[in-house]
C-alpha cells in the first residue's frame, strides 16, 4: 500500500496527469501467487495544450497574465511554457523549457527566455530587461523569502531617490479581537485591533571602515513610531488597515505624516 501510494505521488509531481487512480485487487489467473496483489494505476492525461488566465491586484498594482503550456511536449514530462503579464508597474514576456531526468524528477534542466519592462515613476526611469537563464536542479532547494512596505508615518516627497547602500527595519505587533464585539462570530471576527511599534533606519556604507561602523551608522539617528487601529481580514491573502499614526524617532530632513491612516495591501511589516 504504501509503495504504491509513493508510486502515484510520483506520477501527479510529473504534472501531465489530471487524475491518478489506484487499484489493488488480488491476483487471479494461471502464474497468480498466492498472497499476490495486482497494482493497477488508472490515470487521465491533460490536455496537449492548456492555457490559463488570471487577473491579480495587491501591493498597489494590478495585472492581467495569460498563459499557454503542452505539459507533456515528447512525451517524457518535458514542458513548454509561454507566460504574458501585462500591469499598471510592470509588463513581461516568457519562454520556457522544462526538461526532467527520467526516473528522477528532483533532477531536472530548464531554460528561460524573457523580456521585462518596468516603470518606476519616483525615479523617473523605464528601464528593460532581456536575458536567458538556465537552471539544473537536483536535490532540494531552500529558498527564503522576505520583504518590507513601510513604516508608518514617514512617507516619500516628490522627486527622484538615491535610497541607500544598506537598511534595516522591524516591527511589533498586538492583535486582539473587538472590544465591543466579544466572542459573537459572524463578520465582526474578520476585524482586530491593532497596536504597533515600527522602527528603521537606511545609511550609506563607507567600505573602508569594517563591520563594526557599518552596524554603528545603521544604530544612529533611528526612525520610529507607534499608534493603534483597526485591520480587517481579507481571506488569507490581503487585509485593510485604518490607523492612528503617533511618529517618535524623526530626524530633519524627513517628510512625516502623522495621524490617521488607511492602507491595503498583501505584506505588510
Amino acid at each position: 500500500m504504501r509503495k504504491s501510494h509513493e508510486a502515484r505521488e510520483k506520477l501527479l509531481r510529473l504534472g501531465v496527469f489530471r487524475n491518478v487512480e489506484v487499484l489493488i485487487d488480488t491476483c487471479e489467473g494461471e502464474d497468480a501467487l498466492p498472497n499476490g496483489l495486482d497494482v493497477t494505476f488508472e490515470v487521465t492525461e491533460l490536455r496537449r495544450l492548456t492555457g490559463s488566465y488570471n487577473t491579480m491586484v495587491g501591493n498597489n498594482e494590478g495585472s492581467m497574465v495569460l498563459g499557454l503550456k503542452l505539459p507533456n511536449l515528447f512525451g517524457r514530462a518535458e514542458k513548454m511554457t509561454f507566460q504574458f503579464s501585462y500591469g499598471t508597474k510592470e509588463t513581461s514576456y516568457g519562454l520556457s523549457f522544462f526538461k526532467p531526468q527520467v526516473g528522477n524528477f528532483e533532477r531536472n534542466f530548464s531554460v528561460n527566455l524573457y523580456k521585462v519592462t518596468g516603470q518606476f515613476p519616483w525615479s523617473s526611469l523605464r528601464e528593460t530587461d532581456r536575458g536567458v537563464s538556465a537552471e539544473i536542479n537536483w536535490g532540494h532547494l531552500l529558498d527564503v523569502w522576505g520583504g518590507v512596505r513601510n513604516i508608518f508615518v514617514f512617507t516619500f516627497p516628490p522627486g527622484d531617490y538615491l535610497g541607500g547602500e544598506a537598511y534595516w527595519a522591524g516591527g511589533m505587533h498586538l492583535y486582539t479581537p473587538l472590544p465591543f464585539r466579544p466572542g459573537r462570530g459572524g463578520f465582526g471576527d474578520l476585524f482586530r485591533t491593532h497596536f504597533f511599534l515600527n522602527a528603521g533606519n537606511l545609511c550609506n556604507l563607507n567600505y573602508g571602515e569594517g563591520p563594526r561602523a557599518h552596524l554603528r551608522r545603521l544604530a544612529e539617528c533611528i526612525r520610529w513610531s507607534y499608534g493603534a487601529g483597526i485591520v480587517l481580514r481579507l481571506g488569507n491573502i490581503a487585509r485593510l488597515e485604518l490607523n492612528y499614526c503617533i511618529p517618535m524617532g524623526v530626524q530633519s530632513g524627513d517628510r512625516i505624516c502623522d495621524g490617521v491612516q488607511f492602507g491595503a495591501g498583501i505584506r505588510f511589516l
